[in-house]
């Protein structure tokens, strides 16, 4: 799923896990609480199939594709031995939650217009309507709150800190939603006996391992992004020739675990090596800490510009204080200033479909192709069904007089989030029946999950004991320079 329409979200999305001013939902709003291709006819694709009235072209790309599962660690069963788990009480479960303040603020320190995001609204009003139903398992929801600013001084790794004292210290909860980078409030969710929800993030394999009570509803983990993005963009024709690649990305170790496992790897199997060093960028930790990642980005620009590198992948998302899209605005502008025009291949991270006119250079844009896996907005219904339970989110918002503006990306990521989550845990809980309610319990219940829940942020979410990152559909999409806006060109198929 996408993450949300600003850079920063105070921090930056869990395990790090749908346009827009910029980044996408994923981000922001998991921190404020927080997608068959068939032969293309755009832009430097190949033809193979037929297209009908809705601009959608299948066909067989002779590319397959498969499962990367993640082994978790909790493969129980249900059970009703073990204690019953943190912030419970007979009637209530406590959950703990993030309010970002001054995102606007962020966004304006990179340039990009981004108006304050009422992330607590959505939330109360999900949690009411919950309650006056009969609450989770029977009982009523109480929020915690934790707040991080995207303009303090301190880092996220310290905010982090003292979000976790809230909600174990000071309070105890049942359920944490969102997190950020760096697995500080995943640490801190396994040494309570908690769960830790999120809709997406910036995840590698590990993540899960080291943290079996984690889960990203309808996020992908970097490194199967890796095999999902190269055979998409490959069967669009990305690859044909010789192209001279470079890749860019976030100088972390789960973003270079992500290149090392699993884009390189990809890559070689369809006969494609990196023409350059890839490009890793400073990943800034504070609001005053943005100079050291332009730095890095204008270094990138002229290396690979100098190198001839016609072919650029930007591996985008949540790093430090940026909710997602930072790498690809400010590459693209940098690019574009230097006259610098390579073909680049996309993925669900660099927003770049939703936030052609907010984010990116037109110019900068033909001949680039994408894979994305988040059904976030009604645009990206077509060819597929409507998204009955995003629809039902947003009639819930507007019977209890929130009067939100359905413009603001952002806002309607929050809205979208606070439904998933909240949903998400309801059904869960239901799933459980009588049993104790703790965290393995609850994690036993998600096993059994399959793809019976309806994410409102993507096409398909199948959860198991094995895969606890729930995105498992994508589509192709294109540049079309005639109406500047990308087109899908393949219908969602499951990975």
């Amino acid at each position: 799923m996408r993450r949300s329409i600003v850079l920063f979200a105070g921090l930056a999305l869990a395990a790090t896990s749908c346009g827009s001013t910029v980044p996408r939902a994923q981000l922001e709003a998991a921190l404020a609480n927080g997608n068959s291709n068939g032969g293309v006819g755009g832009p430097g694709g190949t033809t193979g199939g037929t297209t009908g009235t809705t601009g959608i072209t299948t066909g067989t790309t002779g590319i397959t594709t498969g499962t990367a599962g993640v082994t978790t660690g909790t493969t129980g069963t249900l059970s009703n031995s073990g204690p019953l788990g943190p912030g419970l009480t007979a009637t209530t479960i406590n959950v703990g939650l993030i309010h970002v303040k001054n995102s606007a603020a962020g966004n304006a320190a990179l340039g990009v217009a981004g108006s304050e995001v009422d992330d607590q609204t959505p939330y109360n009003i999900v949690m009411k309507d919950i309650n006056s139903h009969g609450g989770i398992g029977g009982r009523k929801i109480v929020p915690v709150w934790a707040v991080f600013d995207t303009t303090s001084s301190q880092t996220i790794d310290q905010q982090a800190q003292a979000a976790c004292a809230t909600w174990t210290q000071d309070n105890k909860v049942f359920a944490i939603f969102g997190g950020a980078q760096g697995g500080i409030v995943q640490e801190c969710t396994e040494k309570e006996h908690a769960i830790n929800l999120d809709v997406a993030g910036a995840s590698v394999p590990d993540d899960f391992r080291r943290y079996p009570h984690y889960l990203e509803i309808s996020g992908m983990n970097l490194v199967r992004m890796g095999p999902v993005t190269v055979k998409g963009i490959a069967a669009q024709g990305y690859f044909n020739g010789s192209p001279k690649l470079g890749i860019v990305t976030w100088d972390d170790p789960s973003y270079r675990e992500a290149v090392a496992n699993g884009y390189v790897p990809s890559l070689k199997r369809i006969g494609v090596s990196p023409a350059t060093p890839t490009a890793y960028i400073h990943a800034p930790q504070t609001y005053n800490d943005l100079g050291g990642m332009n730095s890095d980005i204008n270094s990138a620009v002229l290396r690979f510009s100098g190198q001839h590198i016609d072919h650029v992948m930007i591996i985008d998302g949540a790093a430090g204080i940026c909710a997602g899209a930072c790498l690809g605005y400010e590459f693209l502008n940098q690019a574009q200033s230097q006259g610098y025009h390579p073909r680049y291949g996309f993925n669900d991270y660099n927003y770049a479909d939703t936030s052609v006119d907010s984010l990116y250079p037109h110019q900068q844009l033909p001949g680039s192709v994408g894979v994305i896996w988040s059904d976030d907005d009604a645009s990206h219904d077509v060819g597929w069904h409507t998204n009955k339970a995003r629809d039902s989110c947003y009639a819930l918002m507007h019977k209890n007089g929130f009067d939100y503006d359905a413009t603001n990306q952002n806002q309607t990521f929050a809205i979208r989030n606070a439904c998933e989550l909240f949903w998400f845990m309801r059904d869960v809980v239901a799933k459980m029946g009588k049993v104790t309610l703790n965290n393995d319990n609850f994690m036993a219940a998600v096993g059994q999950m399959g793809t019976s829940f309806q994410s409102l942020n993507t096409y398909v979410s199948r959860l198991s004991p094995s895969q606890h990152d729930g995105a498992s559909a994508v589509r192709n999409e294109a540049y079309f320079e005639s109406c500047t806006c990308y087109k899908f060109t393949s219908s969602p198929h499951e990975v």
